[in-house]
């Protein structure tokens, strides 16, 4: 199985994850930072218009994808890197900015 597979989950399982914002902004993370993406390929945050569109923890963050895909990120202090929990696909790519969510089809 690739990592693309196992970062996808369902839309509902995705948005129940995100649903609350962090109080405490932390700014741990960089646009060069490497992540694994839910495209499948591992890049850095800030790659063709990718960005960070909330911050859901105290480290965990929803990156947006311009390849249309929304991913769950933490930096891992102990591993000093980026990890990724989980993704979702989107429909259109630059709504994810605007908090307007939606399934892409098959």
């Amino acid at each position: 199985m690739n990592k693309k597979k196992k970062l996808l989950v369902p839309m509902e399982i995705f948005l129940k994850k995100i649903k609350f914002d962090c109080p405490i902004k932390s700014h741990v993370l960089s646009p060069l930072d490497i992540y694994d993406c839910g495209c499948g390929y591992r890049h850095s945050i800030g790659c063709n218009k990718g960005q960070i569109i909330k911050q859901t923890n105290l480290y965990e963050y929803v990156v947006s994808c311009s390849k249309g895909y929304l991913t769950l990120i933490e930096y891992d202090f102990e591993e000093n890197d980026v990890v990724s929990h989980m993704a979702i696909r989107i429909q259109e790519p630059q709504a994810a900015v605007y908090g307007r969510i939606q399934v892409r089809p098959n």
